[in-house]
């Protein structure tokens, strides 16, 4: 049976936006290390055609157009990067359902401008851009200190109220 004081304590802290309340949360400090590990491991060691593929952006363009454009092959990385195993609780309630990848603090969007106006500018000599594998690759570093938890669908949809 769950407990249910502490599902609510856990969602609690799952629903917080303010960053820096939700950095000093005790599952952030206990997680932090394991998926900093984890994202750099894996970077290293995953071809991601997705991340290879480099696609000149041009600068120029505005951010909502760039973020529309992205937020699909996003997904798509985060599905692909952060799989989900199989029989694995959700970390809200503990009960072993189907699972969903719940981004905690921003949502994809969001992370994808930060690396979008973080990526550097290219001058090639005849137009300035911004390559698309650094700034995928940014988002997915940039979930070192947004994660990605595993959450059952019930426990998502109250944390994205």
């Amino acid at each position: 049976m769950v407990n249910l004081k502490r599902l609510w304590i856990r969602l609690d802290i799952l629903k917080r936006r303010d960053p820096v309340e939700y950095r000093r949360t005790p599952f952030i400090e206990e997680n932090r290390v394991r998926w900093e590990t984890f994202i750099h491991h894996y970077l290293k060691k995953s071809k991601l055609r997705l991340l290879t593929a480099d696609v000149k952006v041009c600068n120029t363009d505005s951010i909502k157009e760039l973020i529309s454009i992205w937020t699909e092959n996003a997904a798509k990385i985060t599905k692909f990067f952060f799989k989900l195993k199989c029989g694995e609780p959700c970390m809200c309630c503990g009960r072993k359902k189907h699972l969903t990848r719940a981004h905690l603090l921003h949502d994809r969007p969001e992370l994808l401008k930060r690396a979008i106006l973080e990526a550097p500018i290219i001058d090639d000599g005849h137009e300035c851009h911004i390559s698309s594998h650094w700034f995928m690759r940014r988002y997915i570093e940039l979930h070192i200190d947004f994660p990605i938890a595993p959450l059952c669908k019930e426990c998502h949809q109250y944390i994205d109220k």
